[in-house]
């Protein structure tokens, strides 16, 4: 299946941005078991299991990181980094079936702690923008993946989904 986006759905990492590239760290979670949130081993994994912990307690390996794209302050600079296939679904929102239907974007960082820097914010919107017009998209096509789901407060609480689009429309960036 060729992904024909019908939204964007931004994320964060829910983890601090420290200057490093933690996008590696990311899709090392993605591709490997994790059990509350912590990587382990396949054995681990498969022990659990056999011990009859709960399938859904143990997250299994992607492919590949869920996101098709995200950004990240490496050393002094913002930088977008590329994940996922675009042509590929995505791996970031299953409520609702979004995973077949969006585009996902992770920003790298806690945006329920902390507000987002104003330099990433300015390189989302201008990736987002770019993104809008590959798939004809426009920016109320923009989300939250906390307004899919409400257990998630992605692109976290701090982050102004209104302002964001507002941006967009505002062709600020553009």
């Amino acid at each position: 299946m060729i992904l024909k986006p019908k939204k964007i759905i931004l994320h964060y990492s829910k983890t601090k941005d420290s200057k490093t590239v933690s996008w590696d760290d990311i899709q090392l979670y993605h591709e490997s078991y994790a059990y509350k949130g912590n990587i382990i081993s396949e054995d681990e994994a498969m022990a659990a299991i056999d011990q009859g912990i709960n399938n859904h307690n143990i997250k299994l390996p992607w492919d590949e990181t869920g996101y098709h794209a995200g950004s990240e302050l490496i050393n002094e600079r913002y930088q977008i980094l590329f994940g996922r296939s675009w042509l590929k679904k995505g791996a970031h929102c299953r409520a609702k079936n979004m995973n077949n239907k969006s585009f996902g974007f992770v920003f790298v960082g806690d945006y329920d702690l902390v507000s987002p820097p104003v330099e990433m914010w300015n390189l989302g919107v201008k990736f987002i923008d770019m993104i809008l017009k590959i798939y004809n998209l426009t920016p109320d096509d923009v989300k939250g993946h906390r307004e899919y789901d409400p257990s998630k407060t992605c692109p976290g609480m701090l982050f102004s989904l209104d302002k964001f689009r507002d941006d967009l429309k505002n062709e600020k960036f553009s």
